[in-house]
């Protein structure tokens, strides 16, 4: 049996307010002006999540916020404050939540918050080659920072020695373009929005290096959350359909994960015991009805609380599991789990205990096998049960008579991917 792959920030008065309601609607207004069935939001300017235009709210995050309230069809009205005073409004309840919270706010109170609506990407920018050194990471110099920025906390975490700490970017990046000092820590998409930082590329060679993804989400404050007990959840069900843009995967960051999972993927291709189950599985499962899948998704779903049952034992607890488990310890953490399933998307073999049986409905199976000669690599997604950051990424596999055998998908890290091209 023969098997292949088919080959700005913008100036504007601190004492300005601009509320926008919902349904697109928008207007300047003062806080007497509120109406009480709204629901009302403060924020704060932080480009390109947060802008003003012409005298409204824009910006990347703000577009997730409208469409995620207008598709829960709750009225809403969005406040401007500078950021600490937007915090204390939300902490002394004036205001009924925020956006875009930090999960380092430094008041580091138990609020109720959504999931991710936007995705930070620090970066270590810097003067010097950012190469590791043995048993060491990366010669820093002179680091720089943003004062009051989760940034500089985290630094001040990790026990860095910063030796500047200036009151916006524009003037960090003005000093490391004049070499006053070597590196400074910042996000990636607000860096990209300087002007600065642009003439500082034209000029010549800057390196950069991944530091870590900081979750940005909606916080309501505890009356709010009383008063509104399901909202968070109604929030979280419509993230994926509004799409924050910057949950997508930039093409330098696809390439890399594409790279490295063609070694993940050539081990399941070298392994006979993984295609002989899936050739068994499909002779097993020919053509099943959609009335036949549901029903084995039913089975799946009853058999999870104890894990015994015929379909999970067969699928998880098998010796092929035990294959998959092999290359994913391999990984190192990138890749955190494996299902390998068949022609119609059943699993066939996991390495741990997916949520549904049947992956024939879902993007990562009718995606990899409308384009069977490339990975298809999914946008990033938050998992709420691990806290990571995960991509799925899918490959069809082809039998040698042309036709569709199967699909193997990886469950990637995407932190520890990026984290992983510095490593030995």
């Amino acid at each position: 049996m023969l098997w292949q792959r088919n080959r700005t920030r913008a100036t504007i008065s601190l004492t300005l307010m601009i509320a926008l309601t919902g349904a697109g609607s928008s207007s300047v207004t003062s806080n007497a002006d509120t109406p009480s069935r709204k629901l009302r939001i403060a924020t704060y300017i932080a480009p390109p999540y947060q802008t003003e235009l012409n005298g409204k709210l824009a910006g990347t995050s703000t577009d997730t916020v409208r469409c995620l309230f207008d598709r829960i069809d709750q009225p809403y009205e969005l406040l401007l404050y500078p950021p600490k005073r937007a915090y204390g409004r939300l902490h002394s309840g004036s205001v009924d939540a925020l956006y875009s919270y930090s999960d380092s706010n430094p008041k580091g109170d138990d609020v109720p918050v959504s999931s991710p609506i936007a995705l930070e990407k620090w970066y270590f920018y810097s003067n010097l080659p950012l190469t590791d050194r043995k048993d060491k990471g990366p010669y820093l110099g002179d680091i720089g920072v943003v004062l009051g920025t989760d940034h500089e906390r985290w630094l001040d975490a990790e026990g860095y020695d910063v030796k500047v700490r200036a009151p916006s970017l524009d003037n960090l990046l003005n000093m490391l373009a004049l070499k006053r000092i070597d590196t400074i820590l910042a996000d990636q998409n607000t860096v990209q929005e300087s002007a600065i930082y642009r003439k500082i590329i034209s000029l010549g060679s800057l390196h950069h290096r991944f530091v870590q993804y900081q979750p940005k989400r909606i916080a309501l404050n505890q009356h709010a959350s009383r008063r509104y007990p399901s909202l968070i959840s109604e929030l979280n069900r419509e993230i994926n359909t509004c799409k924050p843009i910057s949950m997508a995967l930039e093409q330098f960051e696809r390439e890399l994960i594409r790279e490295q999972m063609q070694d993940y993927l050539a081990d399941v291709l070298e392994s006979y015991s993984l295609l002989q189950a899936v050739h068994v599985h499909n002779q097993r499962f020919t053509e099943l009805s959609q009335e036949q899948i549901n029903a084995l998704d039913d089975q799946w779903a009853m058999e999870q609380p104890t894990q015994q049952g015929e379909l999970i034992q067969r699928t998880v607890f098998s010796p092929e599991a035990d294959v998959l488990r092999l290359i994913k310890k391999r990984s190192e953490g990138v890749i955190e789990e494996i299902l390998l399933v068949d022609a119609q998307g059943i699993n066939v073999v996991t390495t741990d205990l997916s949520s549904d049986f049947y992956q024939g409905d879902e993007k990562k199976f009718r995606n990899a096998i409308a384009v069977p000669e490339d990975f298809y690599i999914e946008d990033i997604h938050y998992d709420e049960s691990t806290g990571h950051y995960l991509s799925h990424v899918s490959q069809a596999l082809i039998a040698d008579d042309d036709m569709l055998a199967g699909v193997v998908i990886f469950g990637v890290n995407v932190e520890k991917a990026l984290l992983s091209q510095f490593s030995d």
